[in-house]
């Protein structure tokens, strides 16, 4: 298979998983706290990536193909700010929004070249019983095994 630019241009890829978005907080360390042996980051800048999903498709789209992402969003600023990155991309998405859940957001803080700490925000899924991703986009019901998360 030769997979030339030219070839990937007429590619049409769908991704479909789970979105995360990642947070990145970057800082200064210029002392230990006094109540517990870990360092004081002093924040000078924020920047977001898309993960998980969202990446995979970032990385396609930079290859030249034309991707479409499909996943589940919380109701959430999280979730209107991987919209906007993805539409920045030129990547089409087919995102549903569930008001029960967060979007996931993984934040990572770091000091001196070094990461120092990482806290996910995600919570169990409630409603993980819905059925599979198809049918929550499609409105049907299948009866699959298959779930999301």
């Amino acid at each position: 298979m030769n997979l030339s630019r030219e070839t990937l241009g007429r590619a049409r890829i769908l991704v479909v998983g789970d979105i995360m978005l990642d947070r990145y907080w970057f800082g200064d360390v210029d002392r230990i706290s006094p109540e517990a042996p870990v360092p004081i980051v002093h924040v000078k800048r924020e920047e977001f990536r898309l993960g998980g999903a969202a990446n995979v498709a970032c990385n396609i789209a930079s290859l030249g193909a034309r991707v479409t992402l499909m996943s589940v969003v919380g109701a959430d600023d999280a979730a209107d700010r991987v919209r906007t990155m993805l539409d920045e991309a030129r990547i089409a998405h087919l995102l549903e929004i569930d008001s029960t859940l967060p979007t996931t957001v993984k934040l990572r803080v770091g000091a001196r070249s070094q990461q120092l700490i990482r806290e996910p925000s995600r919570s169990p899924f409630p409603n993980a019983q819905n059925g599979c991703l198809s049918c929550r986009l499609t409105g049907s019901r299948c009866g699959c095994a298959f779930r999301l998360w």
